[in-house]
């Protein structure tokens, strides 16, 4: 079986008149005298004038300050350069499959790292069934810089099939200024002395790695990526630890099975 590359949202004041009322007095001796009507008093309501609503004095109480933004708000997002998807059929289930996975980072940002950046990738059919996903995150990818992201995912074998849709998507938990992450770039680690070893239950990537970075780097990633005629076919790493200031190791980054037919092999390094 084989799965091919593609593409994988919410409203009268009433005012009530007081009723004025008078009360009236009378005597034994003198007879009760008619009193004379009251005189009716006009009386003139104006019109209520609407005003406006006097303006807030200047110094009202509330100042509003706009600061600069800083370096983290102005970060761009990270980009995806180039991916690759190798699919492993295994003898030991006859229902799942494995797909091995691989996304290079590149980070535009001149002043900015990206903190704990991720890969996702989403396997789906075209009806919009999602069949796997899954994410591989690294520790940092520094300005102007790029790491290598790899991992692999467990399929269902029976519903995958030639329109499946496979799609990668970026992101960074914190983007912060470069000054204070003292981190090395992948710059900072140099390969020298790769070579292909085929043996007969795997294929092994070798190699040496020198640390160029002013301190001690506790652990390093090492990924190959194999490529055919520019397309990645397939990408695999391994780690070394404790790598010293310009200290060198040997490393062995291996692989099982049969691999795809290649011409390239790249190999790079991160911090992680």
């Amino acid at each position: 079986m084989r799965l091919k590359n593609a593409l994988a949202l919410i409203i009268a004041t009433t005012i009530a008149a007081a009723a004025l009322s008078g009360c009236g007095g009378k005597t034994e001796t003198a007879a009760p005298q008619e009193q004379p009507a009251a005189e009716a008093t006009a009386v003139e309501t104006a019109p209520i004038e609407e005003t406006e609503e006097a303006p807030a004095p200047a110094n009202s109480g509330t100042v509003t300050v706009s600061l600069p933004k800083t370096e983290e708000s102005k970060a761009e997002p990270l980009q995806i350069l180039e991916t690759g998807i190798d699919l492993v059929e295994t003898s030991l289930s006859t229902d799942t499959a494995y797909i091995r996975y691989y996304a290079k980072i590149y980070n535009p940002n001149k002043n900015t790292a990206a903190s704990f950046p991720k890969v996702q990738i989403i396997v789906e059919n075209p009806d919009g069934t999602v069949l796997a996903t899954g994410d591989q995150v690294g520790m940092s990818c520094m300005p102007e810089d790029s790491i290598a992201l790899t991992s692999q995912i467990s399929v269902p074998a029976g519903q995958i099939n030639d329109e499946t849709q496979i799609s990668f998507n970026v992101s960074s938990s914190k983007m912060i200024a470069a000054q204070n992450f003292n981190i090395p770039r992948s710059t900072d680690f140099e390969i020298t002395g790769v070579s292909e070893q085929a043996t007969a239950y795997s294929t092994e990537i070798t190699g040496k790695i020198t640390n160029h970075f002013s301190e001690e780097v506790g652990t390093v990633n090492i990924t190959a990526v194999l490529k055919n005629e520019g397309t990645v076919v397939k990408a695999f790493n391994t780690f070394v630890s404790d790598l010293t200031p310009e200290g060198t190791q040997a490393f062995s980054i291996s692989t099982y099975g049969d691999i795809p037919e290649h011409d390239t092999i790249e190999v790079s390094a991160q911090s992680w």
